[in-house]
């Protein structure tokens, strides 16, 4: 998506050329579903998103787990592969 030649002085400005390229990218694409650009599809869809709900619990818990032989984390039940 960006020229990996260039020197960025600081996300913020790798974040702006980002953003600026994947928005003239929407313009110009079409949305194989629709036939309309990305653009369009995705100003139509958003009409219709409404905000998401507050979440029950906070999601900064910072535990730490073993990693088994098999290469997985186990967490509340639930198995995790490690990368």
């Amino acid at each position: 998506l960006v020229d990996t030649r260039r020197r960025y002085a600081g996300l913020e400005e790798l974040q702006a050329e980002t953003d600026a390229r994947v928005e003239r990218w929407a313009q110009r694409a079409i949305c194989p579903a629709t036939g309309e650009t990305v653009q369009a599809s995705y100003e139509r869809e958003r009409e219709r998103l409404g905000p998401l709900p507050l979440l029950p619990e906070p999601f900064d818990v910072a535990v730490t787990r073993p990693v088994g032989r098999d290469g997985m984390v186990r967490f509340e039940g639930r198995e995790y592969a490690v990368p």
